[in-house]
């Protein structure tokens, strides 16, 4: 039996993947490295190698990647970037003892509302806004990151078609073609610590602003009209 205390950083990666609903049964021999380790979040190559020596005394390993995976220990989510890191396939796993990875990961534990049953509206404060062809409202998100405020917009819906939004925030500017239920595209301005978001519709515009301020996260939603 595993001793999950005594586990290194890269030894926890190891077992998450290997306990993963990822296809690797066709691979024996993988093991898994560390690509880098950023804020909350690590990067994961699952890599093989093979053998290209036709000499059998004299051997020529070269390795191969099979996935780019993304772990996010605080939420406990590991994705699969391999397709295309700004559209990850959520990977399921069954290693359920992640107390150990912030020390061994050096990765600072974030403390989830819902442990203490605080509610989430407790922690962000909103106030409705008016600006001259439309409305809106801003709200400050305390405790909070760019990611998880994004994460949440889809989730609980809070713009109209965030259903369209990718994924995952994206790593440089992009505009992403749609042209359903009257959306044309949404483009995203990518600065530090802000993110600008753009719906183009038929018959307007919503804005949606996303910017860091210290531990917290200011969100601004503006429904334009044209």
């Amino acid at each position: 039996m595993v001793d999950k205390s005594k586990l290194t950083c890269e030894d926890i990666m190891f077992e998450i993947v290997k306990s993963s609903d990822l296809d690797l049964k066709d691979y024996k021999n993988y093991f898994v490295r560390i690509e880098r380790i950023e804020n909350d979040s690590i990067t994961l190559q699952v890599n093989i190698e093979n053998n290209l020596s036709d000499n059998p005394k004299e051997k020529q390993m070269v390795e191969s990647t099979i996935a780019w995976l993304l772990f996010l220990p605080n939420e406990a989510k590991l994705w699969n970037t391999s397709a295309d890191p700004e559209n990850p396939v959520k990977v399921n796993y069954n290693f359920n003892n992640l107390e150990n990875i912030y020390k061994a990961c050096n990765i600072s534990k974030k403390e989830i509302a819902s442990k203490s049953k605080i509610d989430s509206t407790e922690n962000k404060d909103c106030k409705e806004i008016v600006v001259e062809m439309g409305s809106g409202q801003e709200c400050i998100i305390r405790n909070s990151t760019l990611e998880k405020v994004y994460a949440d917009i889809i989730k609980n819906k809070e713009v109209t078609d965030s259903k369209y939004f990718l994924n995952s925030i994206p790593t440089s500017n992009k505009v992403v073609e749609i042209n359903k239920d009257g959306l044309i595209d949404i483009e995203y301005t990518i600065k530090k610590d802000k993110i600008e978001i753009v719906m183009s519709y038929d018959g307007g515009v919503t804005e949606v602003n996303i910017e860091k301020s210290n531990n917290n996260v200011v969100k601004k939603i503006v429904y334009n009209a044209d």
